[in-house]
């Protein structure tokens, strides 16, 4: 990552957190991935400041983004095939 980051020079790198739903308080919440995720970039923002390398780290939200990419891809009345070449490639 630190190849592309010094080759493409983002403004920010976006990290999307799972989220579940849990049941015994009845709300969505940040679970052992999202947990694991942000442990592990948080670790990584430091390794890319000890290279000099100041590129903030965002966390984004990515509950039902799935559902929703397969909705408007399903939307857009391809065959399979097409789907690979047009939306995936």
């Amino acid at each position: 990552m630190l190849y592309y980051i010094n080759y493409y020079y983002p403004e920010k790198i976006i990290i999307g957190i799972p989220k579940v739903w849990d049941i015994r308080t009845g709300q969505i919440t940040e679970g052992r991935q999202a947990k694991t995720i942000r442990r592990f970039f948080n670790l990584f923002h430091k390794f890319l400041l000890s290279k000099s390398v100041n590129c903030p780290i965002e966390y984004v939200d990515e509950t039902l983004t799935s559902e929703i990419a397969i909705r408007d891809i399903k939307s857009m009345n391809l065959s399979r095939k097409n789907i690979i070449k047009d939306v995936l490639i």
